[in-house]
């Protein structure tokens, strides 16, 4: 445990619901809150797509993305990456040009904006603070030590 780490993270509060509690057992609610949203960079196929949401709405963006794919090389090394299931398969949908990639098929009318939020929620996952800060599993000992801490 980075007891240095939580100090400066209990003195600055959370960056979403602010001043951590001045009782340790809520204070750690907070920090184990799953309520950071941040960049999911794993690579991502269909079958990720079709797991997430239900095939009514998966099916009609793999069908868009299809389609582009047949006048859009780009499109189609995408969509190709996205059906191969090998280790080093998918696209990373947090990738600015992912997203820039997506922005441009709504431009061009391929997708409409609610498949593109779809595909760009594939580039996000929701996590705790104290997962975000790398601090692991923390107990009332642990905060009530990084409350007393004071650097050498």
């Amino acid at each position: 445990m980075n007891i240095a780490a939580l100090k400066t993270e209990l003195l600055a509060g959370h960056p979403d619901t602010g001043v951590y509690s001045v009782v340790a057992a809520t204070a750690i609610g907070q920090l184990h809150a799953v309520n950071r949203v941040v960049p999911d960079t794993e690579r991502k196929t269909f079958r990720a797509l079709v797991a997430k949401v239900d095939m009514a709405v998966a099916g009609p963006i793999i069908d868009a993305l299809k389609a582009a794919a047949s006048t859009n090389s780009v499109v189609a090394t995408a969509v190709s990456a996205c059906e191969d299931y090998g280790s080093n398969s998918g696209l990373d949908f947090s990738h600015t040009s992912t997203i820039a990639a997506i922005d441009a098929l709504v431009a061009g009318g391929a997708l409409t904006a609610a498949q593109a939020d779809v595909l760009k929620a594939m580039g996000q996952k929701t996590i705790s603070r104290a997962e975000e800060l790398g601090l692991g599993l923390i107990y009332p000992i642990h905060v009530t030590s990084a409350r007393v801490y004071h650097a050498e």
